[in-house]
């Protein structure tokens, strides 16, 4: 809501900015790593703060822009090359680190992953076009809102889980697939409601729901 004519503004003031702003979530993670090695702590709130996943929004606002269908040429052997790397720098990590940095998802080769699996993803979503009332194209048009409340989610099953001590019962990826469909039952449960309450225009307005 904010970011988002700043950026465009500044961006189409001088395409210089598009520089700044490709730099903005490898410079904040350059800084997490730099802390964590030096006096063993991380940025407060780290994935909480927008620096931490602007990589991934000024993707989506360059292509808009620019009318891109794609950032490269390239497809598969990217997605291969960073795999490769992300696997390499958590097990690099995990000794020199901790084994919290080395699984973390904001590590700097998880994000070049993460945007070669996007890269290569709008290579083909021409081409193998689904139905608009397909459930994974629904789930797409309200992700950004899912975004927003789904920490709400999992602080709730966490909590649950922690008390009733289901791991003791129930196998660790039976327990993450529970916590994923509640995770997202509730988020677009909460999303419905709220469109439902303060209309269609202002939650996507005001909330990107």
């Amino acid at each position: 809501i904010i970011i988002t004519p700043i950026a465009v503004w500044l961006y189409k003031k001088s395409k210089k900015w598009n520089y700044v702003f490709w730099a903005i979530t490898p410079l904040y993670l350059t800084l997490s790593y730099v802390l964590q090695f030096t006096v063993g702590k991380d940025i407060p709130l780290k994935a909480t703060l927008f620096p931490a996943w602007f990589l991934f929004y000024w993707l989506g606002v360059y292509c808009n822009l620019e009318k891109k269908g794609y950032l490269f040429k390239t497809k598969v052997p990217l997605v291969i090359i960073f795999v490769m790397l992300s696997c390499f720098e958590g097990i690099v990590l995990g000794k020199m680190a901790s084994y919290d940095i080395a699984v973390s998802q904001l590590k700097i080769s998880s994000c070049l992953m993460s945007v070669a699996v996007i890269n290569l993803i709008l290579h083909y979503k021409d081409k193998y076009r689904v139905s608009d009332k397909n459930v994974f194209v629904t789930l797409g048009n309200i992700s950004y809102g899912i975004y927003y409340v789904h920490m709400v989610g999992i602080m709730i099953s966490n909590h649950f889980i922690k008390i009733w001590n289901l791991t003791k019962f129930i196998s660790l990826p039976v327990i993450q697939v529970i916590e994923l469909v509640f995770v997202l039952i509730l988020s677009v449960i909460t999303i419905f409601i709220t469109k439902k309450i303060i209309g269609k225009g202002p939650a996507n307005k005001l909330l990107g729901f």
